[in-house]
């Protein structure tokens, strides 16, 4: 897995939302996943790609102060370029504006979205909160990426506890919740499951103290390592010698 894709907003009471989804909403618990993530991914190199809302922005200018990650990357529309955070910047210097289209909000905010799921090997969609469009988002990451894990915060609510009402998460997932009480410790339990430790490589049997030189017949690419073995093999890979 090369990237987490984090899908979120914090949200707001507006006229055209369903009000549910600003119902009982805790900021908090919010910035608390946010920072769990981002150490998280940050740890283990991943890429953690989000779309620039600046409630989320928000939280992570602050974080970012401490923890000077280059693992986050943000998208933006130029259609907000007039009301881009000042934070964006304490973020990350991985920011991508894509076009405004014919001046119009959602036409411009879908080709952000396609070009950010199509930029990044995502392995992993955690989706928390939203407004509105989070649905298209949803749609548009298992389209491009449907071997990705989708984890849906759904008791955080927003857009999330709707659209996920019905949805049963992934065995890992579960396991992880139950595990873990710390969004910390969970996200850590999920980013694990994907991560597959090295290869152990065991001494081969047999080496004998001679070194013979190569003349090409041999693994090339250890050939500074190579050892003549009673076996015949590499020492370092196994290949014939």
């Amino acid at each position: 897995m090369d990237a987490v894709f984090l899908s979120a907003s914090v949200p707001q009471f507006r006229p055209n939302n369903d009000p549910r989804w600003a119902k009982n909403i805790d900021p908090l618990s919010y910035r608390e996943v946010i920072a769990a993530l981002a150490e998280e991914t940050a740890k283990r190199n991943i890429a953690l790609v989000y779309g620039g809302h600046p409630s989320i922005t928000r939280f992570l200018a602050s974080l970012n102060t401490r923890l000077r990650t280059g693992t986050i990357f943000l998208y933006q529309s130029a259609w907000f370029r007039k009301h881009f955070p000042v934070d964006n910047r304490l973020v990350t210097d991985h920011i991508t504006v894509t076009d405004s289209v014919n001046d119009d909000m959602n036409q411009s905010l879908s080709l952000m979205r396609k070009t950010m799921l199509s930029n990044h090997n995502f392995g992993l969609g955690l989706f928390m909160g939203g407004m509105g469009g989070l649905a298209e988002e949803l749609e548009l990451f298992h389209t491009l990426h449907p071997k990705a894990l989708l984890w849906p915060l759904k008791k955080l609510g927003g857009q999330t506890a709707t659209l996920f009402e019905h949805y049963i998460v992934d065995d890992s997932i579960s396991q992880a919740e139950k595990e873990a009480v710390s969004p910390g410790g969970q996200i850590a339990r999920v980013l694990e499951s994907f991560i597959k430790p090295p290869p152990v490589r065991h001494p081969i049997k047999g080496v004998s103290e001679k070194v013979r030189s190569l003349d090409g017949g041999c693994c090339q690419s250890h050939a500074q390592n190579m050892t003549h073995t009673k076996t015949g093999v590499c020492v370092t890979c196994g290949r014939p010698i």
